[in-house]
């Protein structure tokens, strides 16, 4: 289901995998009349092309004012209130408001607002196992729900690397001769409860899976890709030297394209890295306790043993 948005639009977020749906979508619909901002700011905003303006918290009510939108569409960010206080002021003034749920996981959670919950207009949603869950917690009850698919995952069906094979190994200092494992941990350990949530948090699955490497170490590239919201110095603390780290030196879909494999958990960085033709390899040193991408088709699911054969089979 498409979205018929007119007039001006505001767009806001905060976390990566919002704004790169956002963004996506501006570019796909060549949305011509339309403000961006957020409190954050990432490198692959210069792959959209768009003007995105960095805003201070505290100009939230002097922007939404200036720009005078006839619709926002917003982000549904955990670490920022940024997307509910523009959703607050403009359905203060009767305004439409859309936001848009990136994965499956804490719904009701991404519209809590201090002491109360603030819901837009609309919620648009990936598929009908998020419309499962968003009926489930009851957010039908406030917002009139979408299933729209991911606009970023349209975007890149068609996407190619403009980095060369040669210039990526070169910036990353990378062995030709090697096959390029990307691992792509998220940040579990900054959700309270992790490991009684997930039955693991990046730290311990790190530690397992470079006890799991130690015999073919140094038969791969094996490169960490953190996540934007990662507190590095305890994944860092961890790593003893075995995992070249991308700290921005390649963009991330650049780092998918030139990949051979990539592992993770349950980050949307696996399902980006399955549509652009990778193969996915889910890692669970344990079983997991829950997991949002059950039933999806995303990746294998390897246990340590099965991580090894995966990677030395092909």
């Amino acid at each position: 289901m498409s979205l018929h948005l007119e007039g001006k639009g505001l767009f806001v977020f905060s976390d990566p995998a919002g704004a790169k749906a956002i963004l996506a979508f501006v570019k796909i619909n060549d949305i011509r009349n339309y403000r961006i901002v957020s409190d954050r700011t990432y490198s692959f905003f210069d792959e959209f092309g768009l003007d995105v303006e960095k805003l201070n918290p505290e100009d939230v009510p002097y922007t939404f004012s200036e720009v005078s939108p006839d619709y926002v569409f917003t982000g549904t960010s955990y670490t920022s209130d940024l997307e509910l206080k523009f959703i607050a002021l403009a359905k203060n003034q009767g305004i439409n408001t859309i936001a848009f749920i990136d994965h499956y996981t804490r719904f009701k959670d991404r519209f809590q607002f201090q002491s109360t919950e603030v819901y837009p207009d609309q919620i648009a949603l990936l598929d009908q196992k998020a419309h499962d869950i968003a009926k489930k917690v009851g957010l039908d009850s406030y917002s009139k729900l979408k299933i729209t698919g991911n606009f970023y995952h349209q975007y890149l069906e068609s996407w190619k690397s403009s980095v060369s094979k040669r210039d990526f190994l070169d910036r990353l200092d990378l062995d030709a001769g090697k096959k390029i494992v990307v691992y792509a941990p998220e940040p579990l350990s900054n959700v309270e409860g992790a490991i009684e949530k997930f039955g693991f948090d990046e730290i311990t699955a790190t530690q397992h899976l470079l006890r799991a490497l130690e015999g073919v170490t140094d038969q791969f590239n094996f490169i960490l890709t953190p996540h934007p919201n990662q507190k590095n110095a305890a994944l860092f603390g961890v790593l003893e030297g075995l995992m070249t780290v991308n700290s921005g030196e390649i963009q991330v879909n650049d780092l998918i394209y030139h990949a051979d494999w990539v592992v993770g958990y349950y980050s949307n960085f696996l399902i980006e890295a399955q549509r652009m033709g990778k193969t996915v390899l889910r890692y669970f040193h344990t079983p997991p306790v829950s997991d949002p991408l059950q039933g999806l088709g995303v990746g294998k699911m390897v246990n340590d043993e099965g991580l090894i054969k995966a990677l030395v089979a092909k």
